[in-house]
């Protein structure tokens, strides 16, 4: 738009002749296809992760999920876990009072053609409107929430209102010098990662692609390129969710990422690096922090998509696959699977043109070396044996018995799909539900078994189900049963019922009671406040939501909560899509004059959330509230130690 785009200058030209050095003006087919492995990979990354309740997680990390699902060109809508969707559960959280999560809930419905401004009942994009505060949105220091607002309302069609031009103008008003962008108006958190947003956000509010503030912000980037052709948030490591942003917002201003490089690595390259072999990327090549999360940032970016994702279409789907024989559980996985050719007992190969219960059985069958028989009746192809179990094959979609041939049935992204041998007749499946999946040694764990009930389509208590925990078995009489553990472990847990279809598997982990006792320093911009010592073991507390929080290991934030118990101090946290965050001790809050809080533990960064490092008996952790965090920060001596 032209309240956008600045008189051309010399500046400009010689800028916009630089960047060309290092990109070319045309996409070139960098971006991976749904059917590339890594994305296939992904997509049965996601299915494998996704929770009974159908999210893959608190705090936003299922709307993540469900854009990046979107971007792929599968509709989460309707991927089932025990019944329940991610829409299911999207609905049934309680509405919050932050606009954050309203923005995310957004983009997200806008991903899957869902309706913002009514969604059961709730106008999402009324609700930031609200927040308006006569040229920006939000807090007037912070340019966070604008970046993100922009692109919100872009993608509800609000691309010419008042509200997203006035927080582009912002936005656009605030670049420095360098042609970076920072978390705030102060220059708090200038980096890659709010650059690449700020351009994505401009872009989408209709800045041009050739204008002096985008070529700035891009030359910006170019020369923030880590050399091992990643790139970092602040003082960390190259990491996924940094090369995600920055993706995103070259194919958003029409460059081809895979032109920037450092040598011969490029930024796609590097991003590839962090993939897992189960499809999850990791957050850095050391550290595997919010896996689900960096693999929801980096599958838009490698698919040539950027924020806010609109629905596309695409010939693959992923669902859920198990294979219950009649002693034992055979194959349960996840996959992603299109159109496909199977062969029948004579070799004769049959297409399906699109994923059917049978052609899955038989791509999960080839990728696992699972002997397997179709036989051509004359009227379609029907599964005859599987692991030398003949003529008793059924299979159910969603819990339910379709009434069509396997081969003829069209599955859908996110379906569940239960092959079971019932040679006798018609077996419906068990689930087991347990109160909690973690306890501590010595604790008991309530299961609940229910059956499903082909006559109401609901699922009841099952009678004289048998839990099965390794090799003891415990029966729940009335659909409930109570089970002692007493060793830590990993423990697998099902049901069976004669006459059922056991239940899937679930892991129960029981975690070894460990106290330590640990040194802890808080600062201020170098004021200290406070130097204790205290012990802990593991903590119950919630954060500034009411949110619940149960952890059962000694981790950073129970020193804080020790300390607290013990009357030294009082502190904040809020759990987010990025993790649990640590926002205020003794009332000084993280905000943009004094910076965000920090710590160490033994001398050392911590880049791991607050509630992931584990500590040892004897550590020494710090917490330091500062605008820069410092590679180089000297460890005092702790007064307690001597």
């Amino acid at each position: 738009m032209d309240s956008y785009t600045r008189k051309k200058s010399c500046v400009a030209l010689i800028i916009t002749f630089i960047f060309c050095l290092f990109f070319a003006y045309s996409v070139s087919a960098a971006p991976l296809s749904p059917d590339s492995l890594p994305i296939k990979k992904a997509m049965s990354y996601f299915k494998a992760n996704q929770k009974d309740d159908g999210g893959f997680g608190p705090g936003g990390v299922t709307e993540w999920v469900m854009m990046a699902i979107s971007a792929a060109g599968q509709d989460p809508r309707g991927w089932y876990k025990n019944g329940n969707t991610p829409i299911d559960y999207l609905r049934n959280q309680t509405p919050t009072q932050n606009p954050y999560d309203w923005i995310r809930m957004i983009l997200a419905l806008i991903s899957v053609g869902e309706n913002p401004k009514d969604f059961y009942g709730i106008n999402y994009i009324q609700k930031i409107k609200h927040h308006y505060q006569g040229d920006q949105f939000g807090d007037p220091l912070s340019l966070r929430d604008d970046y993100w607002v922009v692109l919100a309302l872009v993608s509800a069609g609000e691309k010419y209102s008042r509200h997203a031009q006035d927080s582009a103008r912002f936005i656009l008003s605030h670049q420095n010098q360098d042609g970076s962008w920072s978390a705030s108006t102060t220059g708090v958190e200038t980096c890659a990662d709010n650059t690449a947003i700020a351009l994505i956000a401009l872009t989408a509010a209709g800045c041009k692609q050739s204008s002096e503030a985008i070529m700035k912000g891009l030359t910006y980037l170019r020369k923030a390129q880590a050399p091992d052709g990643g790139f970092s948030y602040l003082f960390m490591p190259s990491n996924a969710a940094s090369d995600s942003w920055v993706i995103q917002a070259l194919y958003a201003v029409g460059k081809d990422p895979s032109k920037l490089k450092v040598g011969t690595i490029d930024v796609i390259t590097h991003l590839l690096k962090l993939q897992q072999e189960d499809g999850s990327f990791t957050w850095t090549a050391k550290s595997a922090n919010s896996s689900l999360l960096m693999t929801a940032y980096a599958i838009p970016a490698l698919v040539g998509k950027w924020y806010p994702i609109n629905h596309s279409k695409s010939d693959l789907i992923t669902l859920g696959l198990r294979v219950e024989g009649e002693n034992a559980t055979i194959l349960d996985t996840q996959l992603t699977h299109g159109p496909s050719r199977l062969a029948d007992s004579k070799g004769v190969l049959h297409p399906a043109p699109f994923p059917t219960p049978l052609s899955v059985l038989v791509e999960a069958a080839v990728r696992q070396k699972i002997d397997h028989l179709l036989v051509n009746s004359g009227m379609g192809l029907f599964l005859k044996s599987l692991m030398g179990e003949s003529d008793g094959w059924q299979y159910r979609v969603n819990d339910r018995l379709p009434m069509a041939p396997a081969n003829e049935y069209r599955l859908k992204s996110g379906d569940e799909v239960i092959w079971f041998y019932d040679y006798h007749g018609r077996k419906s499946p068990l689930r087991i539900l347990p109160d909690r999946f973690t306890a501590w040694e010595g604790e008991t764990i309530t299961f609940r078994i229910d059956q499903f009930s082909d006559a109401t389509n609901q699922w009841k208590p099952a009678s004289e189900a048998v839990v099965v925990v390794g090799t003891l078995k415990y029966t729940a009489f009335s659909g409930k049963v109570t089970i002692p553990f007493n060793q830590k472990g990993l423990y697998p847990v099902y049901a069976e019922k004669k006459g059922a279809i056991r239940s899937p598997k679930k892991t129960i982990t029981i975690a070894e009671l460990r106290k330590v006792k640990v040194n802890f320093r808080i600062e201020d911009n170098g004021r200290l406040l406070c130097q204790e010592k205290v012990s802990f073991s593991s903590l119950k507390t919630r954060d500034i939501n009411g949110r619940a929080i149960n952890i059962k290991r000694p981790v950073i934030i129970g020193v804080l909560e020790a300390a607290r118990l013990k009357g030294l101090l009082s502190y904040r946290v809020i759990q987010t899509a990025e993790g649990l965050i640590l926002v205020a001790i003794n009332g000084l809050a993280e905000n943009n004059k004094d910076g965000s809080w920090w710590y160490q533990v033994n001398g050392k960064h911590i880049f791991d959330d607050i509630d992931e490092y584990e500590l040892n008996d004897g550590d020494r952790i710090v917490f330091y509230r500062g605008k820069h965090p410092s590679k180089e920060k000297k460890e005092r001596s702790f007064v307690s130690e001597k």
